[in-house]
C-alpha cells in the first residue's frame, strides 16, 4: 500500500518536461503507424498497385526484422556516442528517406531495402531514442513518463490505420507516402532544435524536482558502483532474459496487431467492422497506457511488468 500511495504523489513536470513527453508520444505514433499498423495496409495496397503476390511481399518481414535487430545495435553505439537527441533526429531522417523510397517502390528488391530501413529508423528513434532520453529526463519517474508518451502506440492504431486507408483512396499511394516522409523530416529538425539529451541544458531538474526537495538513492551518483561497459553486460544473464523476454513479447503483439484487418477481413468481417473493433481495442490500450506507467512507478519494473504479463496472457490461458 505504501508503494502505491508513493505511486500516486503529484509530479512537478515542467512545460519542457511535458515537451519531452509529448516528443515521445509523436514518436511512439509514427514508428507503429509506419510499421506495425502500417502493415495492415501500406504493403497491401503497393501490391494491389504493382500487381505483385502480397504473401510474398509479406514473407520479407522476417528479413526485416533480423536486419533492424543490428541497425537497432548500430543506432544504440551512436546513441552512446552522440546521445538521445543526435540519434533520433538521424533516424527520423533515415526513416522519412526510406518510406519516400517505399512509395516509389517500382520492384521487389528496393520494397525490400525501403522496408529493412523503415523497419531498423522506425525503431531506433522509438525505441533506442526516446528510452534513452526519457531515462535522462525522468531516472525515478520514467514509468509514468513512459505511461503518457507509449500512449502514441495505441493512438496510431486508433487513427492511422482508417487514415492510410482514406488518404490511400482520395490521394494515391505515392502522394500520401511523400506526406508521411515530409512529416519525418520535420520532426527530425524539430528534434534537433527543440530537444536536449538532459534537462539540466535547459536549466531544469530531472523528474522535476530540485535536489533539495529530496534525497536521490543514485549509487552511480555517489561514485559507489563500477559503470558497466557493453562487454560486461553481455556476461550477464539477466540482461538476455530481459532482451528475450521483451522480444517475445513484442513478436506477438507485432503478429498480431500487423495482421488485424487482413486476418478479420478474411473472417468475414466487413472494413467498417474491422476498423470498429481495431479503434475500440486502441482506446481500451490508450487508458491502459497511463495506468500502467503508474503502476510501474508504484511496485517497481519487474513487479509491474509482471502484471501487465498477468494480463497480456490472460486471453491466451
Amino acid at each position: 500500500m505504501e508503494a502505491l500511495k508513493k505511486g500516486r504523489r503529484k509530479h512537478t513536470f515542467s512545460r519542457r518536461h511535458w515537451m519531452v513527453i509529448l516528443f515521445g508520444f509523436l514518436l511512439y505514433y509514427f514508428c507503429n503507424a509506419c510499421m506495425t499498423d502500417g502493415m495492415n495496409v501500406i504493403a497491401p495496397r503497393l501490391a494491389r498497385e504493382q500487381g505483385w503476390d502480397y504473401a510474398y511481399m509479406l514473407s520479407f518481414a522476417t528479413l526485416s526484422g533480423c536486419v533492424s535487430v543490428f541497425g537497432q545495435l548500430g543506432f544504440g553505439v551512436l546513441c552512446r556516442f552522440l546521445g538521445p537527441r543526435k540519434t533520433i533526429s538521424l533516424a527520423l531522417a533515415g526513416a522519412g528517406a526510406f518510406i519516400l523510397l517505399y512509395g516509389f517502390a517500382g520492384s521487389i528488391p528496393v520494397y525490400v531495402i525501403a522496408l529493412c530501413g523503415v523497419v531498423t529508423c522506425s525503431s531506433s528513434y522509438a525505441y533506442v531514442g526516446v528510452g534513452a532520453l526519457l531515462g535522462n529526463w525522468f531516472p525515478e519517474k520514467k514509468g509514468i513518463a513512459s505511461g503518457y508518451s507509449s500512449i502514441g502506440i495505441p493512438a496510431s492504431t486508433a487513427t492511422s490505420v482508417a487514415a492510410f486507408t482514406f488518404a490511400f483512396s482520395h490521394a494515391g499511394f505515392t502522394p500520401v507516402m511523400a506526406g508521411v516522409s515530409v512529416a519525418l523530416f520535420a520532426l527530425s529538425v524539430l528534434a534537433f532544435v527543440l530537444l536536449r539529451d538532459t534537462p539540466e541544458e535547459l536549466g531544469e531538474y530531472p523528474d522535476g524536482k530540485a535536489p533539495a526537495e529530496e534525497k536521490r538513492q543514485d549509487a552511480a551518483a555517489e561514485g559507489s558502483g563500477k559503470q558497466l561497459t557493453f562487454r560486461d553486460m553481455l556476461g550477464i544473464r539477466e540482461m538476455w532474459l530481459v532482451g528475450i523476454i521483451f522480444g517475445l513479447f513484442s513478436v506477438v503483439t507485432t503478429g498480431v496487431m500487423g495482421q488485424f484487418v487482413i486476418r478479420h477481413r478474411q473472417s468475414g468481417f466487413s472494413e467498417s467492422e474491422t476498423l470498429a473493433l481495431l479503434t475500440a481495442c486502441a482506446l481500451i490500450g490508450m487508458a491502459g497506457s497511463p495506468i500502467q506507467g503508474r503502476l510501474e512507478n508504484a511496485l517497481g519494473t519487474r513487479r509491474g511488468f509482471q502484471v501487465c504479463c498477468g494480463i497480456f496472457l490472460r486471453p491466451y490461458c
